[in-house]
């Protein structure tokens, strides 16, 4: 019965990683795609590329993985992402968490920053305690956003991006800028593009597409632009004249966490313990 029992919880598991790996699976309808040319320059200098390592842990295997990213400065210190990028659970933990600003094919604006121990990426990564793996996606994924604090490291010129809510009166257009670790099905000539060199999941990608209005909820926004596994993370971004403001965090095909004033207000006291020497208390199951 025991073994019969840790067989079922294993499957289980299993299915919902499946499922998580897997939100990023489909090519998604999108009027604009096309490779970043210079990375170093605003705003695409505060998107950055993650590398996380994972020790991962199912029924039959013990091992180390690397998984790809995107998050985006909206402090000088701060880094915003989605949680399932950068959160623990009972199968699998966070080991290590590198962040490379304005990552283009080996070169970054700065130097890479590195969280180097599963210890130490707990007293800089905090997230919403309604993201926890014991929920279904569609409960989890409104609160799918995290912040990590980096302390002294800082962007590149000290720059961030602003947070704020959409508005469906003047806001038809998004546009996304981040690191899809898989290629769009209409991109073969994508290696011809980069002289012949495999650079899936290390080039920047800039997609975009109309707004989803119909769609809309009070934490989830949807759009019409593409996106691939390793854009989770990514800012959903928005013109206003001169001006350009994250109004969500994209984490499926076809939608994002909504920037709320709950959303901001939830990373404005994260932000503030944090300043005080305080490490936020995690708000979802973390294994020691």
């Amino acid at each position: 019965m025991v073994r019969i029992f840790k067989q079922a919880i294993s499957l289980l598991l299993l299915l919902l990683n499946t499922v998580l790996a897997n939100a990023q699976g489909l090519d998604t309808i999108c009027d604009v795609k096309y490779e970043v040319d210079n990375t170093f320059e605003y705003p695409n200098n505060l998107v950055c590329r993650l590398e996380v390592e994972r020790r991962k842990v199912n029924r039959v295997w013990i091992g180390r993985t690397e998984m790809f990213s995107t998050g985006f400065f909206i402090r000088p210190n701060v880094i915003l992402t989605n949680a399932h990028n950068v959160s623990s659970n009972m199968w699998t933990s966070v080991e290590s968490i590198k962040i490379y600003p304005g990552y283009n094919v080996g070169e970054t604006v700065q130097p890479a920053y590195t969280i180097e121990g599963k210890k130490n990426v707990k007293k800089v990564v905090v997230l919403p305690k309604k993201y926890a793996f014991t929920k279904s996606a569609k409960k989890r994924y409104p609160f799918d956003y995290a912040l990590i604090y980096l302390d002294d490291y800082k962007s590149p010129n000290g720059d961030s991006l602003q947070l704020d809510k959409v508005d469906p009166l003047i806001d038809d257009n998004v546009f996304i800028v981040g690191y899809p670790a898989k290629m769009f099905s209409d991109s073969s000539n994508h290696m011809t593009r980069t002289q012949g060199v495999n650079t899936i999941g290390q080039v920047q990608y800039y997609t975009s597409g109309g707004l989803n209005k119909d769609k809309f909820t009070s934490r989830r926004i949807y759009f019409f632009t593409c996106t691939r596994g390793g854009n989770s993370g990514s800012p959903v971004l928005v013109k206003r004249g001169e001006d350009i403001r994250v109004v969500g965090v994209q984490n499926a095909a076809h939608t994002g966490v909504r920037i709320t004033d709950d959303v901001i207000a939830t990373i404005d006291r994260w932000i503030k313990l944090f300043e005080e020497g305080k490490v936020p208390k995690h708000d979802h199951f973390i294994q020691n």
